[in-house]
């Protein structure tokens, strides 16, 4: 309650930008063709809302091979669907060679018959979310805003309604 008290405004907006989390990739281990898409098995740096670190961990997910191999595509233009870890790969999946890249944060994948590899910026698998403690705060965040603030509670209604 305290941290609300000394946030001196929208309460919620304060305890969610604390709860951000930001993982970004550092280096791709494998890659797997499954038909038209390629899966990566990759690590992930995490830093909190303060940017500081808290550690590495390993993350899986799966790319479109036509996306991969247009060109010029801004890093935040991929559709990067999450797999879980223990996921076993699809049947008939091949192993794609992995090298780095020209550039440093770049790999190059070796997608087979269709000539050049594909390289893809590491900034594309960066995410970021919201940490599992800040839900749980969440309602009490809105109980102190429309309280204390309760002009918040009016003014960001329409922020909240959705527009079918």
């Amino acid at each position: 309650m305290a941290a609300f008290v000394a946030t001196g405004g929208c309460a919620t907006g304060a305890l969610l930008e604390r709860a951000r989390i930001t993982e970004t990739a550092v280096a791709v281990d494998s890659a797997h063709r499954c038909g038209d898409e390629v899966w990566l098995e990759y690590r992930v740096r995490v830093h909190d809302a303060r940017a500081r670190e808290r550690g590495d961990r390993r993350r899986r997910a799966r790319l479109a091979v036509a996306e991969l191999q247009s060109r010029d595509r801004p890093v935040d233009d991929y559709r990067v669907r999450p797999l879980r870890l223990g996921r076993p790969l699809p049947p008939g999946a091949t192993a794609v060679p992995v090298r780095s890249g020209a550039t440093p944060p770049e790999v190059e994948l070796a997608l087979g018959q269709e000539g050049e590899p594909a390289s893809l910026h590491l900034g594309t698998l960066r995410r970021t979310r919201t940490a599992g403690w800040a839900y749980v705060l969440l309602p009490l965040a809105g109980a102190w805003d429309a309280v204390t603030v309760p002009l918040l509670a009016v003014s960001a209604t329409p922020f909240f309604v959705v527009d079918p």
